[in-house]
């Protein structure tokens, strides 16, 4: 279904445990190999970004939140079925 995830994250506002759970829900739901995963620290305060094969699904910045585990999810079947 998904090839890759990548997730940025705010280093200083210490998002690192939101950005490894909410990969593991992504990887134990998907199948993922650990190599198709990137978690990509960032010092732009306020950053988690969510990208599935290539495509940002989810922003905080954009949102002004961080992402609820089922949302992301949900994101993912709606936008990648293939």
């Amino acid at each position: 279904m998904i090839k890759t995830l990548s997730i940025e994250y705010c280093v200083p506002c210490q998002f690192e445990k939101n950005a490894k759970d909410l990969a593991a829900l992504i990887q134990a739901q998907f199948g993922l190999a650990d190599e198709k995963i990137e978690l990509i620290p960032s010092n732009k305060i306020g950053t988690f970004e969510v990208i599935i094969d290539g495509e940002l699904i989810y922003s905080k910045n954009k949102s002004g939140r961080l992402p609820h585990p089922d949302e992301i999810i949900d994101l993912i079947f709606l936008n990648h079925k293939g």
